[in-house]
């Protein structure tokens, strides 16, 4: 009698989240609290995170998650608006604004899909 073959079921893939955070604690904290359960890439302005995209092609379409800060110092660009291009780009892509301010509805509507504040914490406490 033959024996049934043994199939190797892969372990379920890790998340992926990418963290865009000018301040360098705050982004060393992220990445600490979360590697335990998922990979973490880390930038420090949407501008680094847009370059590894263009250089990393599947890597925008692998992300499950992103956490945004709001203001990056130095920088034009804002949290929001890397979420508006993010979204253009992946509606279904869960976006964080990790952010100690005030937004209206209006602001976050079809970009943020959750404000988090800025404290970092472990993946079982976001919202995805």
């Amino acid at each position: 009698m033959l024996k049934p073959e043994t199939i190797a079921v892969p372990a379920s893939a890790r998340p992926i989240i990418a963290v865009i955070e000018d301040g360098g604690i705050i982004l060393k904290r992220w990445e600490k609290l979360l590697s335990p359960d998922c990979d973490v890439k880390c930038f420090e302005f949407p501008e680094q995170f847009w370059h590894y995209c263009a250089s990393n092609p599947n890597f925008l379409s692998s992300i499950n998650a992103v956490i945004t800060d709001q203001n990056f110092d130095g920088v034009c660009t804002k949290g929001l608006d890397l979420a508006a291009e993010l979204k253009g780009k992946r509606p279904e892509l869960t976006i964080m604004l990790a952010s100690s301010g005030e937004f209206t509805k209006e602001q976050l509507s079809g970009k943020i899909d959750h404000v988090i504040g800025k404290r970092p914490v472990p993946l079982g406490k976001l919202p995805i």
